[in-house]
């Protein structure tokens, strides 16, 4: 797909982007001619100089801020409406039209709750947002109707769709929209029900989940065979993905659940999946980006080399993009430079008062690497929590923290804000050389090493039940 883009400071853009909306009153056809389609913004506390935009999870082009923080981008003639992605340390998505001129303007400290749309399109694309933001209110509190009765869990579901419905009611009162939106909010309203309900097994209390998915009555999911799992023009959207991927979760379990119990990160449940979805998915972006999402799961959580080298034999059967292939070739190699028994990869690191110097040189005893970032604040405080914790208990074990983020000064402020131990506090200097090398994938990855930088464990969990004894153990070895 070719495009192109230009800059242009603020006033210039508003002044564009008003001729626009001035000329399209008048008929489609002049909206047309006002410059065809447009998607831009400005970015609060930006974290880079840029926003990447992607469609059906290719890359369309890397959009540079001006001086004021703000960006225009317009597409070619070769445009192709629908769900797109972009990408500004956070993610999140935007329907575009032939014809739209899109505007957002977002606030990183709050990425989410922040996002505003002006401009043709934003009436789709608010909504849009608030659906989303309805899910993350929600689950904040669906904790507890996950123990309810089928039947009562099936109400509360209803009463949340008919607040959703309520809302597009009223959208559609004050507004046209096209079929090819209609598609896209209407499954956005139903998939994120969809995949409570394919959740909710696993979420309610009983050690028996095969049994009480077994006695759930007959139509629970007979909302199934409606689904298109096929449908790649709902992919990009959060409430599809989040379906499917609970969805094959639940039938990877049915096949072992007689067996061994519900381990989503499990080599026996992503080889399932994985052959499941090769048997049920044909649509090509979506089955090889799940069969993507279950081969990184495994190889972020298992130490068994073994089982990763045969869950990365199922990727390189089944899986035809060669962009995700050459990309999953990357983790399998850098997963095993980083097996047990292996010296870490080296890395630079910064300390606290800006001196460089290397991961290998920290490292005089039993030590944990566990990583941060500062826009991840519920996982840096609890790691933090969890090991202040470990380090009066284990004093004889050295507890090192890397910072992931890019920003010195601001790091530097949030260690000493925070009162963390500035002499077991780093930050990588080239980070995401370092990420690669280390096969970082996952905020609470956690690396354990003997006294001569040799890997013990490079996929342990911080929160996991065994991780204490664990400890004790390599002390013993």
């Amino acid at each position: 797909m070719r495009q192109f883009n230009f800059l242009l400071p603020l006033s210039p853009l508003l002044l564009s982007v008003a001729s626009l909306l001035l000329l399209s009153s008048c008929s489609e056809d002049k909206k047309d001619i006002a410059g065809g389609t447009y998607f831009g913004g400005e970015i609060v506390n930006p974290k880079t100089h840029k926003v990447t935009l992607f469609k059906d999870n290719v890359l369309i082009d890397s959009v540079a801020l001006d001086a004021n923080n703000r960006f225009l981008y317009q597409f070619g003639e070769d445009f192709e409406p629908g769900l797109y992605r972009f990408s500004h340390g956070e993610n999140q998505i935007a329907f575009l039209e032939k014809g739209d001129s899109l505007l957002f303007r977002v606030n990183t400290m709050q990425f989410d709750e922040s996002i505003s749309y002006s401009g043709y399109g934003s009436e789709k694309n608010n909504l849009m947002i608030d659906l989303f933001l309805m899910y993350e209110s929600e689950n904040e509190n669906l904790r507890d109707y996950y123990q309810q009765s089928p039947l009562e869990f099936e109400q509360t579901l209803d009463s949340l769709k008919r607040v959703r419905m309520a809302k597009w009611e009223r959208f559609t009162e004050r507004n046209n929209p096209s079929p090819a939106f209609a598609k896209v909010a209407n499954a956005a309203m139903v998939y994120d029900n969809f995949e409570r309900k394919e959740s909710y097994p696993f979420s309610h209390y009983g050690k028996d989940k095969i049994g009480f998915i077994r006695s759930l009555p007959d139509d629970f999911y007979s909302y199934r065979s409606k689904v298109d799992i096929n449908d790649e023009d709902l992919y990009t959207s959060y409430s599809t993905q989040r379906f499917l991927n609970r969805y094959f979760d639940h039938l990877a379990f049915l096949r072992y659940g007689d067996t061994a119990p519900y381990n989503s990160n499990s080599y026996i449940h992503n080889a399932h999946e994985m052959e499941i979805i090769d048997s049920l998915v044909t649509a090509p972006l979506i089955k090889d980006r799940l069969l993507s999402r279950a081969t990184r799961i495994v190889m972020a959580n298992n130490n068994n080399s073994e089982e990763v080298d045969q869950i990365y034999a199922l990727f390189t059967q089944y899986a035809v993009n060669e962009k995700l292939r050459a990309d999953m070739k990357r983790r399998y190699d850098n997963y095993n430079v980083t097996a047990a028994g292996k010296p870490i990869p080296d890395q630079l690191l910064i300390d606290a008062e800006g001196r460089i110097n290397t991961l290998t040189s920290n490292i005089n005893a039993t030590t944990v690497l566990y990583f941060w970032s500062y826009d991840n604040q519920q996982h840096m405080d609890d790691s933090h929590r969890k090991i202040a914790e470990l380090r009066s208990k284990y004093p004889e074990i050295d507890f090192i923290g890397i910072n992931t983020d890019d920003d010195f000064e601001r790091w530097k402020k949030v260690v000493e804000q925070h009162h963390f131990p500035a002499s077991k506090e780093f930050q990588f200097k080239e980070t995401r050389k370092a990420l690669r090398a280390l096969s970082i994938y996952v905020p609470h990855k956690i690396i354990i090493l003997d006294k001569n930088a040799h890997i013990l464990n490079s996929h342990a969990n911080l929160y996991n039940v065994h991780f204490e004894s664990d400890l004790l153990a390599y002390l013993n070895m």
